[in-house]
């Protein structure tokens, strides 16, 4: 991929901004301006893209780092939280519940109870680690955090497994396989839906508004 030269890029685009006409009653873009506009759109489908990739990056460390893993359900709770200066600031929390274990596969001592999985305390334990990827994972499934939504999405091993055993994993694949029916989140393209959200029921679901 040819490398593209961001300073000469913004340079190219400092002349962005609004002008009138005399004679005319509204303003209007100039040429460098509307390129710019432009550019922001196809920015914000890239970073869609980008937080997808990061999320099935993350989804997919988590069954890599733990064999055991069969499945589990991500709760994520979004809010607008106050700050001491008057102003609010997005805040979002993420639950784990519905751990499951694979058959056959031993699991650590410390998550187990009497030799079977304690589902209370395997579900601290990923959330523990989700705890650092909640914001990003909440964009990745959402894509608006104006839509202020609570999105519950489950996880499961089978569909990813294929991948797992390569050498490099790629996170826009991971995000694919582990839900197909959010695949438009690594595309930019969604197709065959007309309400403003898509509610995907699968051994792999989530709910996420359309970008």
């Amino acid at each position: 991929m040819k490398e593209v030269d961001t300073n000469q890029l913004l340079e190219s685009l400092a002349a962005s901004g609004w002008v009138i006409e005399r004679g005319e009653t509204h303003a209007r873009l100039n040429e460098s301006g509307n390129t710019l506009c432009k550019l922001q759109d196809g920015i914000r489908k890239l970073q869609g893209q980008m937080d997808a990739s990061y999320a099935g990056a993350i989804l997919a460390k988590l069954f890599l780092a733990n064999p055991w893993l069969a499945s589990f359900e991500i709760g994520l709770n979004s809010s607008m939280e106050y700050d001491d200066r008057g102003g609010y600031f997005f805040c979002c929390s993420v639950t784990v519940s519905d751990v499951e274990a694979l058959d056959g596969v031993e699991m650590p001592q410390d998550l187990t109870n009497s030799g079977t999985i304690n589902p209370i305390v395997a579900a601290d334990y990923l959330e523990n680690i989700l705890m650092d990827h909640e914001t990003s994972l909440y964009d990745a499934f959402s894509g608006d955090r104006d839509a202020m939504e609570d999105l519950s999405i489950t996880v499961c091993r089978a569909r990813v497994a294929p991948m797992l055993q390569n050498q490099t994993l790629d996170g826009r694949e991971a995000f694919a396989a582990l839900f197909p029916e959010l695949e438009w989140r690594i595309t930019g393209e969604r197709s065959g839906l007309d309400s403003n959200h898509a509610q995907v029921v699968g051994s792999s679901e989530a709910v996420a508004p359309a970008p």
